[in-house]
């Protein structure tokens, strides 16, 4: 079966650019965090489509600068995408790197297609600057892999793997097909038209895996915000009680101590009378970080809700809970709060400790005798700690 190159092309030309199109009304849809990544590939597939173009018009238009422009818009739609998927996933993405090669890539396209009309050492040229390409992109999927396994960059990264394949393939060809190769070997134009049919198949299968991580990533960024409390960017109530029931659910296989702290900003309700609302805002936000850089990585800190607080401590029994509620306590007696309307506030938190008494002590009933204790420090005088 004989392949249609110009057939192909323009289709792909015509779906590539519908992809675009598709793809850049998508972003204005998308968590604004990705929009500038999925749009930087939808540009990419336009310049593609357009490329794809050019190359399927070439019986009707100069061939020469035809295929010096269609090669230079796919050099630089190669780059786009790299940089886009390098960008969506947090890494540098080295654009002054691929603007040289694309430039240096154009000159020499320029001066084998125009001045010495040299196919093989074009063919020779593209087939290396997309090996480089892709090898950049799989390096940064692979970046991507490393730090969580979804299944769609696992896709990216097996598809990029075999673009590399192919594309080192097709240079080999297009090196023993040029003047630098052997002549004594088999002639080697079926291997290059069938790599390039392979190749030009690339973008619209990478378009799809691009989509589908842009999906994932937002997926996981509301799923992540939702656990958030809004304010303060602590766990919120569900997710503090959610993750106490699972360090519950480990004492239980695991044994250990566990322990629960509830703390509450005393007379937090006349920050608010005589200050206002974005005072306590931000008296909530400072307390929280103040807190945040003093208890353990495996400790888990929440929001219930206003101005109450929980903190659970894997491992701990209720003296080394009690003294590292005692240090928080005073460390927050001893900062003075400056606001952004220029004033300076001191404020006091009440905590009350509870250790879980066995194994299979419920949250509620643990969350309970922490409440008591909280309730006994208020009624004591506030500015204490009391271990239920």
């Amino acid at each position: 079966m004989q392949i249609d190159l110009i057939a192909s092309l323009f289709s792909l030309a015509v779906l590539l650019i519908l992809m675009g199109l598709w793809m850049l009304a998508a972003s204005f849809t998308r968590d604004e965090a990705h929009r500038q990544q999925m749009r930087l590939w939808a540009l990419a597939n336009l310049v593609m489509g357009i490329a794809y173009g050019l190359f399927s018009s070439r019986l009707t238009l100069p061939l020469g600068w035809t295929l010096v422009v269609a090669n230079f818009l796919l050099a630089l739609a190669y780059g786009a995408y790299a940089v886009a998927l390098a960008s969506l996933f947090g890494q540098r993405h080295y654009l002054l790197i691929k603007i040289l090669s694309i430039s240096l890539g154009t000159f020499a396209l320029y001066y084998f297609e125009i001045i010495r009309s040299d196919d093989s050492y074009r063919i020779l040229l593209l087939a290396g600057l997309t090996l480089v390409v892709w090898t950049l992109a799989l390096l940064h999927c692979i970046g991507a892999w490393r730090q969580q396994h979804s299944p769609h960059v696992i896709f990216m990264t097996l598809t990029l793997a075999s673009l590399i394949l192919v594309s080192l393939t097709r240079l080999l060809a297009a090196w023993y097909s040029s003047d630098f190769g052997y002549q004594t070997l088999p002639d080697f134009s079926a291997i290059i038209k069938t790599t390039t049919f392979v190749l030009i198949l690339a973008p619209p299968l990478l378009t799809v895996g691009f989509f589908m991580i842009c999906a994932d990533y937002t997926q996981q960024r509301f799923k992540t915000l939702a656990n958030l409390d809004s304010l303060t960017g602590i766990n919120n109530r569900r997710a503090t009680l959610a993750l106490a029931e699972q360090a519950l659910a480990n004492q239980h296989r695991h044994g250990g101590d566990l322990c629960c702290v509830m703390m509450d900003i005393d007379h937090f309700k006349n920050v608010n009378d005589n200050h206002g609302h974005a005072v306590g805002d931000e008296v909530l936000k400072k307390l929280t970080a103040l807190m945040q850089g003093r208890i353990r990585r495996g400790d888990i800190f929440g929001r219930l809700g206003g101005e109450e607080f929980a903190l659970f401590l894997p491992n701990a029994d209720e003296a080394q809970a009690a003294k590292l509620a005692d240090t928080l306590r005073q460390a927050i007696a001893d900062t003075h709060i400056t606001t952004t309307k220029g004033g300076a506030l001191q404020v006091t938190v009440s905590f009350g400790v509870a250790q879980r008494r066995h194994r299979d002590e419920p949250l509620s009933q643990l969350l309970s005798r922490a409440d008591s204790a909280l309730y006994e420090a208020k009624h004591q005088g506030r500015n204490r700690v009391v271990v239920m």
